[in-house]
């Protein structure tokens, strides 16, 4: 079973080692990185690999909402997201605490 995997911070070393593991499995990877001078450094992790590898040049400092994360999750529309952007306190800081206490809800409305 192919799986589609965003992969946040794409251009870090972790994300570099993990991505082409990932397609050598025939997985679609999104690699989500802040800076269009980063692209051919990950469109070469997806060479001679069976998998899709796509790129979206988006910073993680963008998003300010739980609206703008969701836009990104509603583009991309991925089976599992991977954080490998730094560090995630930061990106959280955007949203209210009230919205954290909350149960977490998929795309397709199931909780997680």
């Amino acid at each position: 079973m192919s799986h589609h995997i965003l992969l946040i911070g794409g251009h870090g070393k972790v994300a570099q080692l993990l991505t082409p593991l990932l397609l050598s499995r025939s997985w679609t990877v999104t690699s989500m990185i802040r800076a269009q001078e980063q692209v051919d450094a990950i469109k070469k992790l997806g060479e001679k690999q069976p998998g899709k590898l796509n790129v979206l040049v988006r910073s993680v400092e963008e998003v300010k909402s739980e609206g703008d994360a969701k836009g990104i999750l509603e583009e991309v529309r991925p089976d599992w997201v991977v954080w490998s952007a730094g560090r995630f306190d930061i990106f959280l800081m955007g949203f209210e605490k009230s919205s954290l206490d909350e149960p977490l809800e998929s795309l397709d409305g199931s909780l997680l």
